[in-house]
């Protein structure tokens, strides 16, 4: 562990420095079109006390961000909007705000707000996301998850 910072005059007083904002890795730019033909994809189902139904497969998936990190979308028969952050501890994670709408399975629809985004070698975004919405209706479980390349 290294310990940086100043000394005061009578060696009294340490002054931590603050550490550099992060930088992006060399080359790599968030804001474009990132798409796939092959993201994964799981729903669960539950109504009641009834056995949980499973529906799996794959599909396209396409997110523009823009350079303000606004994000639009389409892909398993919706339409995506919302926002991306990056905290500010890292450069190569990032966390989007989504919201699926008229989707044409319905257990798509809704708020995404905890999408994950990982930069990876070779400039790829590694995504994932994993909400579960429970209402009056059925728990519904829904997974999804791939690489996005630009």
């Amino acid at each position: 562990m290294t310990i940086t910072g100043t000394l005061a005059a009578g060696g009294s007083v340490i002054t931590p420095l603050s550490p550099p904002p992060p930088t992006p890795a060399p080359g790599f730019v968030l804001a474009g079109t990132w798409g796939a033909d092959n993201m994964e994809w799981t729903v669960i189902t539950r109504q009641g006390n009834n056995p949980e139904q499973t529906m799996a497969g794959t599909h396209a998936l396409s997110l523009t961000i823009s350079s303000g990190n606004g994000v639009t979308g389409s892909g398993f028969g919706c339409l995506f909007t919302g926002s991306m952050q990056q905290p500010v501890s890292s450069v190569a994670v990032f966390v989007a705000s989504l919201q699926a709408s008229g989707c044409s399975n319905p257990a798509f629809n809704g708020s995404y707000s905890d999408a994950g985004l990982h930069t990876s070698d070779g400039g790829v975004l590694e995504f994932e996301v994993e909400p579960e919405i429970e209402g009056g209706g059925p728990k519904t479980k829904v997974r999804i998850e791939g690489v996005l390349h630009k």
